[in-house]
């Protein structure tokens, strides 16, 4: 059931690379705009992801996270290690650090897509939960090989600039992927709460 199930995924994900680079081309020939339709690609793929069946151990799961999260006065790396956040509560990411107890899988904060490429490389991951702006989910969900759900960051102040993101999305796609295997879960995020 297994071996079937990741067949399944490998050939879905192949099959709507194709398909969206076809609709790429459909869609500058009749002057669509292009970012309307990474959004339908990313809806679609999250739709596909989550219409299967997982139930991985933390270490299979992958959290990237961009580092545009970060409040833009934080002195902290966290790019290097996420625990370095000192919970200022000026930004998400002690929200994040504090979804980890609950859910422990890899939490990673990346500075680009360079380097979220090498993040996936690195380990035996199953899945990923990406956190991003559209090109960068798209880039992302084309190049993996992996299960991902895909999650649109908000920016209030522009791109690459203070981000943040829903965290009650982030909160049910580690539900989802983690399955049974954190039956130690307490209960759900009602809202986001500041550190």
């Amino acid at each position: 059931m297994l071996i079937k199930n990741r067949l399944m995924g490998i050939l879905i994900n192949h099959i709507s690379k194709i398909i969206f680079h076809l609709i790429i081309i459909g869609a500058r020939l009749l002057s669509i705009p292009e970012e309307k339709l990474i959004k339908l690609f990313i809806r679609t793929n999250n739709y596909l992801t989550y219409h299967r069946l997982f139930s991985l151990e933390a270490a299979q799961l992958l959290l990237l996270l961009p580092h545009c999260l970060q409040n833009s006065d934080c002195q902290q790396k966290i790019t290097r290690d996420i625990n370095n956040c000192k919970a200022c509560g000026k930004c998400q990411i002690c929200q994040l650090v504090e979804m980890r107890e609950k859910y422990p899988a890899i939490f990673q904060v990346v500075d680009g897509g360079t380097m979220a490429r090498y993040r996936l490389k690195e380990g035996n991951y199953k899945a990923v939960v990406a956190v991003a702006c559209e090109r960068e989910l798209e880039e992302g969900i084309i190049y993996s090989n992996l299960p991902v759900i895909a999650i649109i960051n908000e920016r209030p102040k522009g791109p690459c600039y203070e981000t943040q993101v829903a965290m009650l999305q982030v909160e049910r796609a580690l539900q989802f992927f983690l399955g049974d295997s954190t039956k130690r879960r307490k209960e759900p995020l009602k809202e986001a709460k500041v550190c």
